[in-house]
């Protein structure tokens, strides 16, 4: 990626992308051999805004995994961060509904839903859950976990509270 772009995504500065991309419109369409796309960037950082011009210019972006084998939605539901996963469940320009991307799987062949009851987060579970994907709950890991087993053996009770009362 771009340095200058780099330095934008992780700023989360939204005047500096369109400075960007009057100077080269296709900056975005570059690929990213092995490394993160702004909108990965965007989603480990929480720059909800930044994530949803990205989207806006390159919906299919949220459909790439990253250097860790990971989605940007992955990547938004392990950090905790609610609003940046809205943004992207909200993204369906681009034929990627939002009820698809819960469903996608990264290198270890986890759902995003699958991430947020790893680490804990429940208000990402809210969005991912009761929002966009209520059937994600059902999907099972490489192992034949779902999101329920995978609470109860990372000992993350509040999101065992969480599954057991929504589902």
């Amino acid at each position: 990626m771009d340095h200058r772009l780099r330095e934008a995504s992780f700023s989360g500065d939204v005047h500096s992308l369109h400075q960007l991309l009057q100077e080269d419109r296709l900056l975005l369409n570059r690929p990213t051999y092995c490394s993160d796309t702004p909108l990965h960037v965007a989603a480990m950082l929480d720059n909800a805004d930044f994530a949803a011009e990205v989207l806006r210019l390159r919906p299919d972006l949220a459909r790439e995994l990253g250097a860790g084998g990971h989605t940007s939605l992955h990547l938004a539901a392990a950090n905790g961060h609610a609003e940046v996963a809205k943004v992207l469940l909200g993204n369906s320009s681009a034929g990627v509904p939002g009820h698809e991307l819960c469903l996608l799987r990264d290198m270890d062949w986890l759902t995003p839903i699958h991430a947020a009851v790893l680490k804990g987060r429940t208000d990402v579970l809210r969005e991912l859950f009761v929002g966009a994907c209520p059937e994600s709950v059902r999907a099972t890991t490489g192992r034949g976990e779902t999101a329920l087993h995978l609470a109860v053996r990372s000992s993350s009770f509040e999101a065992v509270e969480f599954l057991v009362e929504t589902g």
